[in-house]
């Protein structure tokens, strides 16, 4: 259940239509792996929806006030689902890791580590790591520190 929205979660919160005002990185460097393609993350915001906190970073188009919006933008991202925003340290976290190139295809599970080191309402500062091998021996990974734009609630 929690993959279906963090993919939903990520589809409506990250569009990529017209030019709405992208949420660059506070600060950090966190980098992906796809599959084998590695990018280095620009974007993030961090958001609740349905009560679940949901981190977002990505290479392109993030941001807050594009709900209405429903295509993902094109690029590479990953969706982390901590249990909070809390400070701490958290693992058993859900992180997925995708690629829309016309299509959306993405891959994760529940094996990443994230701390949250400062959190407040204007902004969530920490680190992930992860790191998953599919059946196929595709590589997906995220890791790095990150300080993101805390959304306002809805």
């Amino acid at each position: 259940m929690r993959w279906v929205l963090l993919i939903l979660v990520l589809g409506v919160l990250a569009c990529g239509d017209g030019d709405p005002p992208h949420e660059p990185l506070i600060s950090g460097d966190v980098t992906g792996n796809f599959e084998g393609t590695i990018f280095a993350v620009a974007e993030g915001v961090a958001d609740e929806v349905d009560g679940s906190a949901v981190i977002l970073l990505g290479t392109d188009a993030i941001h807050c006030d594009s709900a209405e919006l429903l295509r993902p933008p094109k690029g590479y991202f990953a969706a982390i689902s901590p249990p909070s925003f809390e400070v701490g340290g958290y693992g058993g976290v859900r992180v997925v890791v995708y690629a829309n190139d016309g299509s959306l295809n993405g891959a994760g599970d529940d094996g990443g580590t994230i701390e949250i080191t400062a959190s407040d309402a204007s902004s969530v500062a920490g680190s992930v790591e992860y790191s998953y091998l599919d059946s196929d021996a595709n590589r997906y990974a995220l890791n790095g520190t990150f300080e993101v734009v805390r959304c306002a609630p809805q």
